[in-house]
């Protein structure tokens, strides 16, 4: 056996003599007319002698009898693809398919319309590329790629005209693509049959891949001027007639002319290598509908970060170019055992490798881009306001400086608020409203999927956000969206990097403002619940204790009383009086006789299973003043709202001692509440929060409809409890 050869052909002796056993179907010899079984009189020139061996050089040209034992030649004719300039004009045509396809394919990876186009960028940029090879230059493996980029070709372009205007938005496009590449795949197995077994059958998969790409782009046609006429946006019209104009003018004159004469066996009016160069168009329209009219919603084409990526190339291309160009000298200066010096050299390439880039990099940022932006002045300016003026109009002017230094048209604030309720919304940017209502719907799933506190880069369409989280200590006070870039520019390195040491001073920022409108809020409710507890406690000495010091006084005439026991009854009203405003066991046993005297006097009212317990805590330990009426109060406001709201029949209070910190815990049983669900209204929930705030600590509330409630008050009960007990 021979390998095939430039004729596409294979030869073995058989029956004394030397005849075709395999030959490479639409190879140069098929077109000659050349069929396995055939009788070869001679190779290259050479005559053929029945028992000569099968020469080594490759097949160039050769004389046969064909079955009607009339002579027959073949030989290998370069024509105009392969040589001349018309080679260079098929790879330059094929790198501009392959750069389209692969830059729509970055800018929209979410896009089935764009995948799609990338997907036929590049089987198109296969075919053109092989196609010199396929005309006289390793024929074999050529026809192959061509035949299988063909059918990529024609498996894309329909289901992309019917992605890109979404004529079926119930999973039609998918079941399109699967289906259209099931044919395909199924006209490829015809194909690689006829190839390997029965070179004979070759002509049903040459006719189904002839009508499998003119079904394809006929179909094309007609979706893009069909759907395209009857939408009603004005920019998906332009879009649509941009396409189609190109999918039209630059496939049809290779399917009609070149294509379909050739397959239906008539002459061919137009040869491939002129027929191809009007699909130029295609990328074309594509370019012109993605500057014009934001196809696949695409402002720009090429960002900075692919300027980066090509200039990193040719930085790359031009350190192997020097070293190439090294490479003679050093053989030449150099004696035989000093080679390790071309090693050397090679090393001190790669490492000139990052500071060119560097400094290829400074040179587009500046010249290119004309860069202004100096990142500490940034951050000077807000930490100055961050000392000067904490306030949320503050942090507005802030976002409007972070959106004009980094050129941004949205940046969205989502201030940390109730859970359960929409953030509060800060917005600078003239896209900011748009970027708001739409990331709104996912923005709390990705809260709870980003975690850290690094910034994230994701993808909003065809445009690269930054999602910021931001914390102050441990504690997340919001998040920060950044983005899109004004003309579809991305985030660059170093502007992340410029984000990140901004975000922990707006962080802070926007914590201050919060602890102050928490604090006037607190105000504003606390003169509320002086004045509510005013009036309760009038109108308790006006029903009870001074009803009977009228008795006693003789205020009622000729009245029958007795004045001992009024004069007792008076003394235990005043006692319980002054039990609810000050308790006395509190001054004098402390916190933990406190505790346990309010849950026995809430499971004597109202029936309830008590429980309560220390851990780290000795009974008559004694804690500030202040720390101790603060975990009191919110303890009585906790049960009182587990047996009155919540319908609970056990109470279980423990307070723990960990290091400076006391942990009161106060859970019950009851109905629960869903998340926010009265957190916001009258003054139980946030008069808790209040008091451990003005106590230095924290109120942790978690409630499970139909399951009960646990409250967690965490406050300090060192130094820091004392201090904060003596402020008025």
């Amino acid at each position: 056996m021979h390998d095939p050869g430039q004729l596409g052909m294979q030869l073995e002796h058989r029956d004394g003599t030397l005849s075709v056993s395999w030959l490479m179907p639409a190879g140069q010899a098929w077109h000659d007319g050349v069929r396995p079984g055939m009788r070869v009189v001679s190779i290259n020139g050479a005559t053929v002698e029945s028992d000569s061996k099968i020469p080594e050089p490759r097949l160039f040209n050769a004389e046969l009898v064909g079955f009607d034992d009339k002579p027959l030649r073949t030989r290998v004719v370069l024509g105009p693809i392969v040589e001349g300039p018309m080679r260079w004009s098929l790879w330059s045509l094929s790198a501009v398919f392959a750069a389209l396809g692969a830059v729509v394919v970055v800018r929209r990876p979410d896009h089935a319309a764009a995948r799609l186009l990338g997907l036929f960028g590049g089987f198109t940029a296969v075919a053109l590329a092989v196609s010199p090879s396929a005309s006289g230059v390793h024929t074999a493996w050529a026809l192959v790629v061509m035949f299988v980029s063909l059918i990529g070709v024609g498996a894309t372009l329909l289901p992309f005209s019917l992605a890109l205007l979404n004529v079926d938005k119930s999973q039609g496009v998918a079941r399109v693509v699967w289906g259209y590449a099931g044919i395909g795949a199924v006209i490829v197995g015809a194909y690689a049959a006829s190839v390997a077994l029965l070179p004979e059958f070759y002509p049903v998969p040459r006719t189904a891949l002839a009508l499998y790409v003119a079904t394809s782009v006929l179909g094309a046609v007609l979706v893009l001027a069909v759907s395209g006429a009857k939408n009603r946006s004005t920019y998906t019209r332009q879009q649509a007639r941009l396409v189609l104009f190109g999918v039209l003018l630059g496939t049809s004159p290779f399917v009609v002319l070149t294509l379909l004469p050739g397959t239906l066996g008539s002459t061919m009016l137009l040869p491939a290598h002129l027929t191809v160069l009007p699909t130029g168009l295609v990328p074309a329209c594509a370019v012109v509908a993605i500057m014009q009219f934001q196809l696949f919603e695409i402002r720009r084409l090429v960002h900075r970060g692919m300027v980066y990526a090509l200039t990193t190339t040719v930085a790359l291309f031009a350190i192997v170019a020097l070293a190439s160009f090294a490479t003679p000298l050093i053989r030449t200066v150099t004696a035989p055992d000093a080679r390790f010096l071309f090693g050397a050299s090679l090393v001190l390439g790669i490492a000139a490798f990052y500071p060119l880039r560097a400094c290829v990099r400074w040179f587009v940022d500046r010249f290119i881009y004309k860069d202004t932006l100096d990142p500490q002045a940034l951050i000077d300016v807000i930490r100055k306001d961050v000392a000067t003026s904490p306030r949320s109009d503050t942090v507005a002017t802030w976002l409007e400086r972070i959106a004009a230094a980094l050129r941004l048209e949205s940046v969205v604030l989502f201030a940390r608020t109730i859970p359960g309720k929409p953030p509060v919304a800060l917005l600078a940017g003239t896209r900011a409203r748009e970027v708001c209502d739409s990331i709104w719907p996912q923005y709390e799933m990705r809260v709870r999927c980003e975690e850290g506190n690094d910034p994230v880069e994701f993808r909003w369409r065809a445009e690269s956000l930054l999602f910021v989280p931001l914390s102050v200590g441990g504690q997340s006070v919001g998040h920060l969206i950044l983005g899109p870039k004004e003309a579809g520019e991305v985030m660059l390195p170093t502007e992340q990097r410029i984000v990140a040491l901004v975000a922990p001073v707006l962080a802070l920022a926007l914590h201050k403002g919060e602890l102050s409108e928490q604090l006037r809020v607190l105000n504003r409710r606390l003169v509320e619940a002086e004045e509510a507890e005013r009036a309760r406690l009038a109108a308790d000495l006006h029903d009870g204790p001074l009803q009977k010091a009228i008795l006693l006084g003789g205020g009622v005439a000729r009245a029958q009383i007795d004045h001992d026991e009024v004069a007792r009854e008076l003394t235990l009203e005043l006692r319980e009086v002054c039990s609810r405003l000050r308790p006395a066991i509190l001054d004098d046993l402390g916190l933990a006789a406190a505790l346990e005297w309010l849950l026995e006097q809430a499971a004597g009212r109202f029936g309830v299973r008590p429980s309560f317990a220390l851990h780290g805590v000795d009974e008559l330990a004694r804690f500030p003043i202040g720390t101790e009426l603060a975990l009191f109060r919110i303890a009585q406001e906790a049960m009182n709202n587990a047996v009155k709201h919540g319908k609970a029949t056990a109470l279980d209070v423990s307070l723990t001692k960990r290091g400076e910190t006391l942990i009161l815990t106060v859970e019950d049983d009851g109905v629960g509440f869903s998340a926010g669900a009265g957190s916001s209204r009258g003054l139980g929930i946030p008069g808790m929060h209040g008091r451990a705030l003005h106590a230095g600590g924290s109120v942790d509330i978690r409630s499970t409809p139909g399951v009960g409630t646990s409250i967690e008050i965490r406050v300090p009960c060192g130094l820091r409890a004392a201090i904060a007990s003596e402020q008025p």
